[in-house]
């Protein structure tokens, strides 16, 4: 399988479970009200009915939290360096450096949503769930890096068989 359909299958996937969490926040939305959505860390160890309503899960809280943060859409795959005008290289560049600058936005907002979820809910939440949201925060961080990492390697080959041409351009 190549890392295209590979990173085709992620985003399908992402898409998936991001419009069932929605689901689940719309349905639950209906049920107890807009002013109950967010839960807090009392309510997750205490319930405010005093012990009959299900407790929140912080891995459902989590999944929404994270995935709120927007992965970017890939550029546009580069020119063929071999080929390729200077204008087109310099279009591919702009494209990729976009690319590059909102990923790390992205990853800034995992790494900043997650470090706000650990803050709030250490103590209050069992370490494991704790743990595994750390580890959600871990791989989506990993694989949006390992597809930064992809596009800018293939935006750098091409760069080079464009450069290998001639060394005047």
């Amino acid at each position: 399988m190549s890392p295209n359909s590979k990173i085709a299958l992620f985003a399908i996937g992402a898409v998936i479970v991001l419009a069932a969490v929605l689901l689940i926040i719309r349905d639950a939305t209906k049920k107890i009200g807009p002013t109950k959505v967010a839960a807090t860390p009392a309510s997750v160890v205490q319930p405010a009915d005093g012990g009959g309503a299900k407790q929140p899960d912080l891995m459902q809280l989590a999944t929404v939290a994270l995935y709120s943060c927007h992965a970017p859409s890939d550029p546009p795959a580069p020119p063929d360096g071999g080929s390729a005008s200077r204008d087109q290289m310099i279009a591919s560049q702009r494209e990729t450096s976009k690319f590059n600058d909102d990923m790390n936005q992205y990853l800034d907002c995992l790494k900043g949503t997650s470090a706000n979820l650990e803050t709030q809910y250490r103590g209050v939440a069992p370490a494991g769930d704790l743990r595994a949201v750390d580890a959600l925060f871990v791989r989506l961080n990993n694989v949006a890096v390992d597809r930064l990492q992809l596009k800018a390697n293939a935006f750098n080959d091409e760069l080079h068989k464009y450069k290998a041409r001639s060394p005047a351009q």
